[in-house]
């Protein structure tokens, strides 16, 4: 048996000082002490000190580092305004409740005409009239419907576009995205500037039938919940009618997971094959107020085709620039960003993407069926991005990560839906923390190893509560072995060193493994010095 100095980030509410909480974790006793001088009335300034011990049965767990400072945050937050008493099922939470958000007052300036081509109803904003009222912002409640299960919690608004609005990962309290503290309608979208309207909410949304965000993002969806003994479900409709393309997208929260499920279906209830644009976008900043320059994208691929841009030196639209390095800047660290940048990965090989905030140690892994959803983009703002006033009031930003059946926005990469026919796919989101970033991930393990010197150093998240062996190797020989307790709450991270006779370059090689001697996870790495 191992006891270790372990690192969590939480969420502490102090009604005084010294709380102790004592919570079970599979094959693990927890124990931290909340060390604060807060009162009830200063928690929002107030910097506690987490001590945090743990003992598993096998291996290293958690995180090896003594104490940390958790600073809270003082920024605003949506409101709930109402909590109905959950239904219970198992540990899985479903209930509606409302928010209370700012907002712009845009709904009175919002126009409708039709879109002949997909006949869906296209919402424009009369521009001259909205800023003729020098509008300011207001409180808006909007009504909410929460999936909770013991590690996430998860927040979707109908009323817009039946977003997914927030994704919280419950070991940490930290949100996956980006939460917009008010709603402005922005100049961007697939209509003229004058007439968009596009907000940055945050949250994942669903765009459809045409390029960037579609026509709904913005407007009421249907939905109903579909309840399981081992997990629980909402499924969102755009449209019942019968002479256009309609959207359902299912949300799955298994029982027991840190993970959710989201499987989009578009249906083709008309005579005519149709053409369209369909893609789910995720605006992230991972734990985060602001995207941090300390973000690290992780997309397997060593080249992007150029969507747009605002950064000079860059290829232009629909050209090849290689990837993560061009023109010797990393552009898969945030940090090397200036402006504006629009990427697509040309062929999808892996069936993962990623990304890691190093400042908040919270990750976000998408794992799915590349030869069913081949589109994959990359967007971000840059740090010298100018107009952030056009979609926020506080100077935030977010990154972008887009998902689809199309390989880009552009005509030629439509999808066609043949009449009577719906196309599908699913695809599972798993947040985790405190590993240092992704290699290789799938639904049950997201593993990061690297080399300092002549240690490595492995982290190891789990979907869930498990015991794993891993076995390293150095050029094709085993030099470790090892058992550990892992779950989404008990992340892995040890370090060994390497064989005394390892040269350099060499491969590193990692197999991680079930009790029953099951691959989980496996891969080999070539380092160099």
């Amino acid at each position: 048996m191992i006891t270790v100095s372990w690192l969590v980030s939480v969420g502490v509410a102090c009604a005084g000082p010294d709380p102790t909480v004592t919570p079970t974790l599979a094959h693990a006793t927890l124990y931290m002490e909340v060390m604060s001088s807060a009162t009830s009335d200063s928690v929002e300034t107030s910097i506690p000190k987490v001590h945090v011990t743990a003992s598993a049965k096998a291996g290293n767990a958690g995180r090896a580092i003594p104490s940390a400072e958790v600073r809270t945050t003082s920024r605003p937050q949506p409101t709930p305004t109402s909590q109905p008493s959950a239904s219970q099922l198992s540990d899985i939470n479903v209930y509606e409740t409302n928010i209370t958000l700012s907002s712009y007052p845009y709904q009175s300036y919002l126009r409708e005409r039709a879109d002949g081509r997909h006949n869906f109803k296209i919402v424009w904003l009369d521009r001259t009239a909205y800023n003729a009222a020098s509008p300011q912002p207001q409180p808006r409640v909007l009504g909410a419907v929460v999936l909770e299960n013991d590690y996430l919690c998860l927040t979707f608004l109908p009323e817009l576009g039946g977003r997914l609005y927030t994704c919280t990962f419950k070991p940490s309290q930290q949100n996956i995205f980006y939460q917009n503290p008010v709603l402005k309608p922005s100049y961007w979208g697939p209509l003229s500037r004058d007439e968009n309207w596009w907000l940055a909410v945050g949250g994942m949304e669903w765009a459809l039938p045409v390029h960037e965000h579609g026509y709904e993002w913005g407007l009421p969806w249907s939905y109903q919940v579909e309840r399981g003994d081992d997990q629980a479900s909402i499924i969102l409709r755009d449209s019942v009618a019968k002479g256009r393309l309609r959207a359902e997208i299912t949300v799955t929260l298994p029982r027991e997971q840190a993970y959710f499920v989201v499987q989009p279906r578009l249906v083709n209830p008309t005579s005519q094959a149709i053409s369209c644009q369909f893609w789910l976008n995720a605006a992230l900043t991972l734990g985060s107020a602001s995207a941090s320059a300390n973000t690290e994208f992780i997309y397997p691929t060593r080249r992007m085709i150029v969507h747009s841009t605002g950064e000079r030196g860059l290829p232009g639209e629909r050209q090849m620039m290689s990837w993560p390095t061009y023109d010797g800047r990393d552009w898969s660290r945030y940090g090397n960003w200036r402006n504006w940048l629009g990427v697509f990965v040309p062929e999808v090989q892996e069936g993962f993407a990623g990304a890691y905030n190093h400042d908040t140690e919270l990750g976000i892994v998408r794992v799915f069926p590349p030869e069913a959803v081949p589109g994959l983009k990359l967007f971000a703002f840059g740090t010298d991005f100018v107009s952030r006033s056009e979609y926020c009031d506080d100077e935030s930003d977010y990154f972008e990560m887009w998902a689809g059946p199309c390989r880009t926005f552009w005509p030629e990469d439509d999808v066609s839906v043949e009449p009577g026919q719906s196309l599908t796919w699913s695809e599972v989101w798993l947040p985790f923390t405190n590993i240092g970033g992704i290699d290789r991930a799938n639904t049950e393990l997201i593993a990061k190893a690297d080399v300092q010197g002549v240690q490595v150093n492995l982290g190891v998240a789990a979907s869930r509560a498990r015991t794993i062996e891993l076995c390293l190797e150095w050029n094709g020989h085993a030099f470790h072995q090892q058992w550990a307790d892992v779950a989404p709450d008990l992340p892995l991270l040890t370090h060994m060193p390497l064989p005394s006779e390892a040269s350099f370059p060499g491969v590193l090689g990692v197999h991680l493994q079930a009790e029953d001697g099951g691959t989980l996870l496996e891969y080999t790495r070539v380092i160099s010095l």
